[in-house]
């Protein structure tokens, strides 16, 4: 939430990728190999920025007087982010919310066991889970592609 229009920016690289215009083997294994990479690469941006961020909170909450348990952390940080804040924040949290369902909705509608593989992983990696599971996905980007068109050539004739 803290990492203003940089972290939504991320997935600019990703236009740098063009996609092949005679799709052979050569040039589709380049296509998905540099997407995986710049998957990769945001996942690394993403996680990295998540750690400071658990770092920062943990150290300004557990700092405060009474006690610095992990529940109690999280209360306080609840109380922040949602129910005593300004609506700015509030909406915010909203918005990086959906977001992120956003994200897990269009990896399960390519694969649902790669969402819940990515719900797993979120509390480690943070958003960079799904960056992470979405370079996976990339391998079978056109895989699902030919199977597509093989059922419709099959259906044509």
């Amino acid at each position: 939430m803290l990492g203003g229009p940089v972290v939504p920016l991320v997935s600019g690289v990703l236009w740098t990728d063009v996609p092949p215009v005679s799709p052979n083997n050569e040039t589709i294994q380049a296509s998905v190999t540099s997407v995986k990479k710049l998957y990769r690469i945001a996942a690394i941006m993403s996680a990295v920025g998540y750690y400071i961020l658990i770092y920062i909170v943990y150290g300004a909450y557990a700092s405060e007087g009474g006690g610095g348990g992990f529940g109690t952390i999280l209360g306080r940080l609840w109380l922040d982010i949602w129910t005593d804040a300004n609506p700015s924040v509030a909406f915010m949290t909203i918005d990086t919310v959906v977001l992120y369902l956003g994200v897990l909705l269009l990896v399960a509608y390519q694969d649902t066991e790669k969402a819940f593989k990515a719900i797993v992983l979120t509390p480690l990696f943070g958003p960079a889970a799904a960056s992470l599971v979405l370079a996976e996905l990339e391998e079978t980007r056109y895989e699902h592609q030919e199977e597509t068109d093989n059922e419709d050539s099959k259906k044509k004739e």
